[in-house]
């Protein structure tokens, strides 16, 4: 799988205002104090729109964040303290397209996400994954399994059940959706072995609830 490369980040010990562009033409304007992003942020088309617009503090968001739609319309208002709160992405034709519930900066909670013209939702503790929507195909795995912090594979996994977070059952389901993915012979051979990857994980998780 290509990853898209990260945008230029600022100096250790920056302080002052960064901007960065992206690909697409669109750029991110952050404020840093120290290194670290404290202050205004703004996220800004490449036709000029700021789509998003808010506050961080110690890098996290803090205080109102409004969303901006392809005419400039404000889409979203929310509210958030210190990394805390519902953060909202909307599609290119401002639909809502996600509404993830932020503790501390970590997902918790119900994540709500536009798949197919139907919503589908997914609980996340800490930021772990602790059920998968059956909306799930291997472009969004795919994607998912770009990013290590998503899955924290087998300790995870294994934490969750000891902890009560998740089920023999869930994990059934989550497993068969894996071997179904795999089987359908549609993702990459980079993506079959992380997927096989997460299914021994799961296994092991498995074992560890018998």
């Amino acid at each position: 799988m290509t990853r898209i490369p990260d945008p230029p980040k600022p100096p250790p010990g920056f302080t002052g205002l960064w901007s960065s562009t992206d690909s697409d033409g669109s750029r991110t304007e952050r404020t840093y104090v120290d290194g670290v992003a404290t202050g205004p942020y703004r996220r800004i088309s490449a036709d000029g729109i700021v789509n998003r617009e808010g506050e961080l503090l110690d890098g996290q968001w803090h205080g109102r964040l409004v969303v901006r739609g392809s005419r400039g319309q404000v889409l979203d208002e929310s509210m958030f303290d210190r990394g805390t709160g519902v953060f909202r992405i909307f599609t290119v034709d401002d639909r809502l397209g996600w509404e993830i519930p932020l503790r501390n900066g970590k997902r918790h909670g119900t994540v709500r996400r536009l798949c197919d013209g139907v919503i589908g939702a997914e609980e996340w503790r800490d930021d772990v994954r602790i059920t998968i929507d059956h909306c799930m195909e291997a472009k969004q795995i795919a994607l998912m399994l770009g990013d290590e912090d998503l899955f924290a594979e087998g300790d995870a996994l294994r934490n969750a059940v000891a902890g009560g977070l998740t089920t023999t059952e869930s994990l059934v389901g989550l497993l068969q959706q894996v071997r179904a993915i795999e089987s359908r012979g549609v993702a990459s051979a980079f993506i079959v072995r992380h997927l096989r990857g997460l299914a021994a994980s799961i296994e092991a998780a498995l074992g560890h609830d018998r």
